[in-house]
């Protein structure tokens, strides 16, 4: 659902594209994922722009399968994670970028064959959570 700036997804499975589209980057979006599950293939699962506000909580479950090494998730503004998990099995979990913002403090995040987090000069404070993956965090 979307009320105001603030899209909410709750128990619900997506395999298509969502895309919200805003005319200017001043705008700042949240998202709220607390449950269900978002999967992508050869793309990114979650995309959060400069401007974004990313949550993700409860059971949610974000994955992709990237022959192309796209990230499950993109982080490019600021991306709180309190539960679920994030996985891939080509490429990074996340990729925060340098205008990203990443706190975790629970969750799991996998990545069977790259990095669970790939921090390219932005910034990221753990303070719980289990991450796994082929090189390390």
């Amino acid at each position: 659902s979307i009320s105001g700036s603030t899209v909410t997804v709750s128990n619900v499975t997506s395999n298509t594209t969502c895309t919200v589209t805003l005319p200017s980057k001043t705008y700042t979006v949240t998202m709220n994922i607390s449950g269900g599950t978002i999967s992508a293939t050869d793309s990114n699962a979650i995309y959060n722009r400069e401007t974004g506000e990313l949550e993700i909580s409860g059971n949610a479950i974000i994955s992709s399968e990237s022959e192309t090494n796209y990230p499950t998730l993109t982080n490019l503004g600021t991306a709180t994670i309190n539960g679920g998990t994030i996985s891939s099995t080509d490429a990074y979990a996340i990729w925060n970028l340098e205008t990203g913002v990443l706190e975790i403090s629970q969750g799991t995040i996998t990545s069977t064959n790259s990095y669970g987090i790939y921090n390219d000069g932005g910034e990221v404070n753990i303070t719980g959570g289990d991450i796994s993956s082929k090189y390390g965090c």
